[in-house]
């Protein structure tokens, strides 16, 4: 059909389909271009009418604008799910400093808190144990994370809390950038959330030690490594940044050294040969040289650790088919075959089944990231578990380590080039191993918590500031609670505490033996009771002229204690005194002129 009318071109609409020509998702066909009145640009005689209709407005900016808000919306989504698991993580996870106060388990939380503020205040890292400096057993890299952070707010034991939440968070985060960029979106969402949900992660997240922190270097190393295996060859700066990284994750756990021998696996077999390896393995040499150097100062030698002089039995082939002597009630290779299995406190049994999914996937597929992450979470756990099924104590924090990892693992399954029957398989062992947590509400149940910071706090406040304190604390807390705000306490230990006990069991040689204990340390009763002598023990310390204080917090550790309280009630005078519920604080002094009673 011939078209009528003004055979001017739309010059309006010519200017807009030209400009809808240049942008690559808006180029217009042969029929916007009809409908856009410019007919002439296929036949003379151009009109804005078509065929006897009126032409429309060209439709490819609108369809153009669809798609660019759809393809917003779909890239803010895993973002908006990644807010979601780290904030029921965090909620999860929070711990007020005051609840993790107790720095428990002993002796681990105490020495790392007490060793950064130790640093903080110049003594340097070492443990203080009536006024003589001792190397602490584990290596300082928690304790140096620790220090800016009580740099910045130091409310009291249990301080560090904030670190620990804030290292897993950032875990919780590196696991779903390394499921999204080795398998997409869905896959980190899962990966993230498993992490998130894990009991003992979530347990360990509201206690002062260094398990979870070490977990997030390893999972930022799991994640440089992944995405350097994409492109091989991989860069210089790939290799160095991984090797500074296993150097810094070993200055906080030792064991993590082992993580260097399946990242150099993956860099020889997927990342450029035995070359790039042997540099993975010199730059994680310059990141671990710091703590050859302290171990090499403090100890002797690059190798030491020390452990060595706190325990006597660290290692023995016998507790992998026997109960360790320092803890647990199975050998070794059973606890930990459990715990593999899901069948402990690491993650449900589905989701065990899922990460064994998620391995298999891997092996399958020929993508160098997949396989990194295989290869990097089945080689470390295995030297994990052959180290620690030798170990004298048991536990399963002693693989959150490899946990990230293996939650990466586990999200494999959801990419989006795996069959539709696996991701469906996988989608139901995530809500199998929901269900079974949402059934077991006491794996994440925090240990006892006594309080006893709040309790010396209370003690502090119903106190004189020059008083005599008869009680069981340890030397960490009392010169941070008691004497504190220029108080000139005397605390008297109620039998002797970790670390008084360990140096006479252990004899570790102090790095200053010369110092005296200090003045504001009286050993009256630290150590056996002796109902003799007990009497003139407290009779000297009334003598001192100072009020005289007995408490009994944690009193039921001291196997003596109520023999103790019998004594002062036939030999002194106790008035009880006010104060927290549960804790006995008795202000003793002398009978007088009267006798002892019957």
């Amino acid at each position: 059909m011939e078209p009528t009318g003004d055979r001017r071109p739309d010059r309006r609409r010519l200017r807009r389909v030209r400009a809808a020509e240049s942008h690559p998702l808006q180029s217009p066909s042969a029929a916007e271009f009809r409908r856009a009145g410019l007919c002439h640009a296929l036949c003379p005689g151009g009109d804005r009418r078509v065929g006897g209709r009126r032409a429309l407005p060209p439709r490819a900016p609108r369809r153009a604008r669809l798609r660019v808000r759809k393809r917003a919306v779909k890239s803010w989504l895993p973002v908006l799910g990644a807010i979601i698991v780290l904030t029921i993580a965090a909620y999860a996870r929070w711990t007020p400093p005051s609840r993790a106060g107790d720095l428990r388990p002993r002796p681990d939380a105490l020495e790392y808190e007490s060793g950064a503020r130790n640093m903080l205040h110049g003594t340097g890292y070492y443990l203080v144990v009536e006024g003589r400096r001792y190397p602490p057993r584990y290596p300082p890299g928690f304790s140096v994370l620790l220090v800016p952070f009580l740099f910045a707010w130091d409310g009291g034991p249990g301080s560090g809390i904030i670190a620990v939440l804030a290292t897993a968070l950032i875990g919780t985060a590196l696991a779903i950038v390394t499921g999204h960029l080795v398998a997409g979106p869905l896959a980190g969402l899962v990966a993230g959330m498993l992490l998130a949900a894990s009991p003992a992660h979530v347990r360990l997240s509201r206690m002062v030690m260094s398990d979870v922190p070490s977990a997030c270097v390893v999972a930022s190393v799991g994640l440089v490594l992944a995405a350097a295996v994409r492109r091989p060859p991989i860069r210089a700066w790939a290799l160095a940044v991984t090797g500074l990284l296993i150097g810094c994750a070993t200055t906080i756990h030792v064991t993590n050294a082992l993580l260097v021998i399946p990242a150099a696996v993956v860099v020889a077999t997927l990342g450029g040969g035995p070359a790039r390896a042997a540099a993975l393995a010199s730059a994680t040499l310059v990141g671990v040289a710091p703590l050859l150097l302290y171990d090499a100062s403090r100890f002797g030698s690059p190798f030491a650790t020390g452990y060595g002089r706190w325990a006597t039995i660290s290692f023995a082939t016998s507790f992998a088919t026997a109960p360790p002597v320092g803890g647990g009630t199975e050998p070794n290779l059973s606890f930990y075959g459990r715990t593999l299995a899901g069948l402990g406190d690491l993650y449900p049994w589905p989701w065990a089944v899922l990460i064994a999914l998620g391995a298999v996937c891997a092996l399958r597929s020929k993508r160098r990231d997949e396989r990194a992450v295989v290869m990097l979470g089945a080689l470390f756990l295995a030297l994990l578990c052959g180290v620690y099924v030798t170990f004298f104590w048991q536990a399963s924090r002693f693989l959150i380590p490899a946990l990230p990892l293996l939650v990466a693992l586990a999200g494999l399954p959801f990419a989006s080039h795996r069959a539709r029957t696996t991701r469906m398989a996988a989608a139901s062992l995530v809500l199998a191993g929901l269900l079974v947590l949402a059934r077991s509400p006491a794996l994440y149940r925090q240990d006892m918590f006594l309080g006893e910071a709040d309790m010396l706090r209370e003690v502090a406040s119903k106190t004189e500031p020059d008083a005599v304190l008869v009680i069981r604390t340890n030397e960490h807390f009392f010169s941070l609670l008691l004497r504190a705000n220029g108080a000139d306490r005397v605390w008297v230990p109620l039998d002797l505490d970790e670390h008084m006990l360990a140096v006479r069991w252990f004899k570790p040689p102090p790095v200053d033996p010369s110092t005296p204990v200090p003045a504001w340390i009286d050993e009256s009763f630290a150590g056996p009771y002796a109902a003799d002598r007990a009497p003139a023990a407290m009779h000297a310390l009334l003598a001192t002229g100072r009020p005289v204080y007995v408490s009994g917090l944690l009193g039921n550790q001291v196997p003596w204690f109520r023999a103790f309280l019998q004594m002062l009630n036939l030999r002194f005078t106790t008035t009880r005194v006010a104060t927290v519920p549960g804790v006995e604080l008795y202000r003793v002094g002398e009978l007088g002129g009267r006798s002892p009673r019957p």
